[in-house]
């Protein structure tokens, strides 16, 4: 059960959603946050139902290892700002990437990084941590064919990188490809 303190006139703000099950998913409490989707999804204002359960549960099947999911599930949410749509694109292009779709993954990398760019809504810090998760991932997804000497030295740049997302999934990804 919830504490009611995180309602406003018995509503559960669409970014608190994503935050509780941000956490639950950090620490892999999928059972847990499963349930947490589904139970309080109406309380949610009305306009955000839809386009949170479906973000949110992509978000769970993507921790889960269940990427055939995510992107019907992805390709269901409206965006309310431009903060959605970046977290929507990120997951999808994680999620390419584990599938190995690499046309795919090769095409979303060009679109989001120009999206990413042109976008003013978005701070140019914003915009520096999104253009470095892209830029990382891209040379992750190339790293088996570059050598040891590469990888390593993209190991000190991310691990380096301040201004960037996801920092913790990107090193794993980069470790899984040098071992």
């Amino acid at each position: 059960m919830i504490k009611e303190i995180i309602f406003t006139k018995k509503e559960l703000s669409p970014g608190n959603y994503k935050n509780i099950v941000t956490v639950g998913l950090f620490v892999k409490e999928y059972d847990w946050i499963e349930n947490f989707i589904y139970t309080y999804n109406h309380r949610l204002p009305k306009s955000s139902r839809n386009s949170s359960l479906n973000y949110n549960l992509a978000n769970l099947f993507f921790n889960k290892e269940e990427y055939e999911k995510v992107i019907d599930l992805l390709r269901q949410v409206e965006y309310r700002d431009a903060f959605d749509g970046l977290s929507n694109r990120w997951l999808l292009l994680k999620t390419y990437y584990e599938l190995e779709e690499i046309d795919a993954f090769d095409a979303l990398t060009d679109s989001f990084s120009i999206l990413i760019r042109r976008n003013k809504a978005l701070s140019e810090r914003n915009k520096q941590k999104y253009l470095n998760a892209v830029r990382f991932i891209s040379k992750i997804m190339k790293t088996g064919y570059s050598g040891e000497k590469a990888s390593e030295s993209l190991h000190k740049q991310l691990s380096e990188a301040r201004i960037i997302i996801d920092k913790r999934w990107l090193l794993k990804k980069l470790e899984d490809k040098r071992s």
